[in-house]
């Protein structure tokens, strides 16, 4: 069993607002352990992000909803092949915890969530935080991408044989 520390380089709602100018085009979130190892990463590029809220505009998800819906499923796919060797995952406050557990929940209804621990605030700083902004500045570094393609996949049933 490990501690995992989580945090998000860009946030999401910052990536939506970010011109096509800016250097900011991308959002990273990283997973390390207590020894600031690499656990897992993935990155959010902005023209992918239209593209999902414009797909959850048309299901009649929007605003701040829709962004924290884009958020857990970046930490669930962070986690979601990692989350069973976790004894503790401390996670940055980005959005209000109890909204974002809920919907946590809701996306990790299959699977064993557990010890969550919010970290953030005046000069509270996750582990992750450092490795998060490497990798979306140098976003070939992460381990998974998130599109719109993967969030069809995820909510289409498996078919039966």
């Amino acid at each position: 069993m490990k501690r995992l520390y989580l945090d998000i380089s860009w946030q999401v709602s910052q990536l939506a607002k970010s011109g096509k100018s800016s250097k900011n085009q991308v959002s990273a979130m990283a997973v390390v352990d207590s020894n600031k190892n690499e656990v897992s990463s993935i990155v959010l590029f902005r023209d992918d992000l239209l593209r999902i809220l414009d797909y959850y505009s048309a299901k009649g998800v929007m605003g701040k909803t829709a962004f924290v819906k884009v958020h857990s499923l970046m930490i669930f796919l962070c986690l979601e092949d990692i989350i069973d060797e976790s004894e503790e995952i401390t996670i940055c406050k980005d959005f209000n915890p109890t909204i974002l557990t809920r919907e946590l929940y809701f996306i990790f209804s299959q699977m064993k969530f557990k010890n969550i621990r919010w970290c953030g605030g005046c000069g509270d700083k996750s582990l992750a935080d450092k490795f998060a902004n490497k990798i979306r500045k140098n976003p070939h570094l992460a381990m998974k991408k998130l599109t719109l393609e993967k969030i069809k996949d995820m909510e289409t049933p498996p078919k039966s044989k």
